[in-house]
Formats: C-alpha cells, structure tokens, sequence
C-alpha cells in the first residue's frame, strides 16, 4: 500500500519540479517605463525628446518592448546595445545610425505596434527613405549570441549601404 503512495509523491515532485524550472526559465520582468536613445553624441537619454538625431539618422534601430519582459526580450536589447556600442560606435557618433530602445506599452509609444505591424517584441531597421525591415529571425538566433550579433551587423550594414 505505501509504494503506490510513494510513487505518486515522486511523479508529483517531478512534475512540480519541470514546472517550476519550465517556470522560471519563461519568467517575465517587469520594466519600468523608459525609452532610451542612443544618440550621436554617444550618449544615452531616457527621454524621447531627441528629435533632432532621430530626424537626421540615416539608419534607426528600433528595439520594441513591454512592460513585462521575459528572458529572450531582456537579451535582445542587451546584444542590440552591445553590437551598436562596440561595431557602430563611430556611425553612432557620426548621426548616421540612431538606437532607440521604446516601451510600446506606454501610450505615447503605442502607434508603433501599428507602424511597424508588430506583433511582439520586435527589432526593427528603418532607412531614411521610411522603408523599414522587421528582424524577425532575432527569436530564432537569440539562443546562440553570435549568430545573433551575425544577423543584426549584416542587416544593419545592408541598410546603411542602401542609404542612398
């Protein structure tokens, strides 16, 4: 009589126990309300208030994000900062390429999800000509870094090349 009770007490921890890393492994952050640009300056402000760079940008970079935000969407915007940063310092710099990180959760923000007809969270290139690409492979590449950062460089340079 006991083996069948311990048994199920040992199926019943098990699953618990994929439950919770399946749990915690999906688990969202929450966000405080922000957006952060990357101006020529190189320097970053938490006010959307950078009109000028963003009207004088030949290539934005737009990664677009919620309030809640799971572990893929919080690395997104880590390896996008960090591709920008170390690769395009001097584009960034220049004026010739703006990095914006945007909260389309906040109202201000929410005409983004039908601009760019975004679904979910979403890294988007737009030219200055207001053609405009959404990355969508960045969920299918961001469990491997490099071929992350592969990705993003290529359609980044791509769109600067196409400038004219």
């Amino acid at each position: 009589m006991t083996k069948p009770i311990i048994a199920n007490i040992i199926v019943a921890f098990a699953f618990f126990s994929i439950g919770f890393f399946i749990g915690k492994e999906n688990a969202t952050v929450p966000t405080t309300p922000q957006t952060t640009v990357m101006t020529p300056a190189n320097t970053t402000a938490t006010t959307p208030n950078q009109a000028a760079a963003l009207d004088e940008a030949i290539v934005k970079l737009y990664y677009f994000h919620g309030n809640m935000r799971c572990k893929k969407c919080m690395l997104f915007e880590e390896y996008s900062t960090e591709l920008v940063k170390s690769e395009f310092a001097d584009t960034l710099k220049s004026g010739a390429l703006v990095f914006q990180v945007i909260n389309v959760d906040e109202p201000a923000n929410a005409h983004f999800n039908e601009d760019f007809e975004l679904s979910t969270r979403s890294l988007v290139i737009v030219r200055a000509d207001g053609s405009w690409k959404n990355l969508e492979e960045i969920w299918d590449k961001v469990g491997e870094k490099t071929d992350f950062l592969a990705y993003v460089r290529t359609e980044l340079k791509s769109a600067m090349e196409k400038k004219q």
